[in-house]
């Protein structure tokens, strides 16, 4: 079996140490080994991790240009602001232990003493463990995230529901009330003045009952329509009429919609309503400039780590998903952007929209779904809905 050989930066000013590196790493095997950038300061260092992925970062604490446990936090701080968690092992000398305890807790995942090296599996464990802690950490940030995210928007989601229940009762009222005085102006109502503002404070009432009813979706089995049976690609095609009417030139938009796909459980006007709001979403990220719209269905094995950065039911588990995703080549969100898409009424557009992406994830939450939201600040963004089949659970993961 081949493996991808390990990338490393080796970020060491001393040609014998650099090499004393080189030699326990070894020679690259067919098939895996290691692929090493060599850089003899920190300025360096960080200029390849900036230009291509890297696996492991060796840090020598004494450089040039950073000396001590100040060269790990810089680097540290570095890989925090751009997103790069690489894991970073220290090199220190024999004498150096306060150093190196220092150095772990400013965010390296482990240290080598100098005089081991010559100790080939020494170096080499400790590339291997710090990845796999680095990834280990990782899951359990994104995990203990998403625990946090689901019960915010839980809380907040019965509280809107609550508070929906309440106001509709008002709206009724007003309603009632609206239509009364309208009876009693009679036959004049629709063209006198006051008429035609009762039908304008009419209409904006329906509005507003419209959005209640929207945040009363919140509250568990609160749909009074069933789910179906649905098959995925199949549903897009009948919506594609609907979708080209949103999606305008210059913006395009491309099908990739494998058949024979599983089927979904699902309602299908809250399906609708689900797709038509990623939609609008891709054509509103996309704005007046010509750009491109993929809307793609198919079956995609979910793992705890992908299953970690998702916004959803509540206790899914690993195994196969099938998908809905629609992706724009727009300006893309930063990551507080990002984090905060499915907050209610979070919007970066005008004031008093922001409702439709919490109520697309109501919708998904309450058919045993997630939403995974990929970005990156000029390079687009991709909504991916993940439904269980139907009639079945994802099976645990055998990882």
């Amino acid at each position: 079996m081949k493996y991808d050989p390990m990338r490393v930066v080796l970020v060491e000013d001393d040609p014998v140490d650099a090499l004393l590196v080189r030699r326990g790493l070894g020679k690259l095997a067919d098939g895996g080994g290691y692929l090493i950038d060599h850089a003899t300061t920190l300025r360096e260092g960080l200029e390849y991790l900036a230009k291509r992925s890297v696996d492991v970062v060796v840090l020598d604490l004494h450089l040039p240009d950073a000396d001590g446990v100040e060269a790990v936090e810089e680097m540290t701080t570095w890989m925090r602001e751009h997103e790069l968690p690489v894991p970073v092992v220290v090199l220190t000398g024999s004498s150096e232990t306060d150093m190196a305890l220092a150095a772990l807790r400013c965010g390296a995942q482990d240290y080598v003493v100098k005089e081991e090296l010559h100790s080939y599996t020494c170096l080499q464990r400790a590339l291997h463990y710090a990845i796999e802690r680095q990834r280990a950490s990782q899951r359990n940030q994104l995990l203990e995230e998403r625990l946090r995210r689901s019960e915010q928007l839980e809380g907040v989601g019965v509280l809107a529901a609550g508070v929906a229940f309440s106001f509709h009762i008002l709206l009724g009222r007003m309603l009632d009330e609206v239509d009364k005085a309208m009876d009693e102006l009679g036959d004049a109502s629709p063209s006198g003045g006051v008429g035609s503002r009762l039908l304008e404070i009419r209409r904006h009432l329906s509005v507003a009952s419209e959005v209640s009813d929207q945040l009363k979706s919140w509250m568990p089995a609160s749909s009074p329509l069933p789910a179906t049976d649905i098959d995925p690609s199949a549903f897009v095609l009948e919506m594609a009429k609907l979708v080209e009417l949103i999606v305008q030139p210059p913006i395009q938009i491309q099908y990739h919609l494998p058949e024979e796909l599983p089927r979904i459980s699902f309602q299908p006007i809250e399906l609708r309503q689900v797709l038509l709001a990623l939609v609008v979403n891709a054509v509103q990220a996309i704005g007046q400039q010509p750009g491109r719209i993929d809307l793609e269905t198919g079956v995609i094995h979910v793992n705890d780590e992908l299953l970690a950065r998702t916004q959803g039911a509540p206790d899914l588990a690993p195994g196969d998903f099938v998908f809905f995703s629609v992706t724009d080549d727009g300006a893309g969100l930063p990551s507080e952007v990002r984090t905060r898409v499915f907050d209610p009424f979070f919007t970066t557009r005008s004031a008093g929209r922001g409702l439709g992406l919490f109520m697309t994830l109501g919708s998904v939450r309450r058919h045993a779904g997630a939403i995974l939201c990929t970005s990156e600040a000029g390079r687009g963004t991709r909504f991916t809905v993940l439904l269980p089949p139907s009639g079945s659970t994802p099976a645990p993961s055998t990882a």
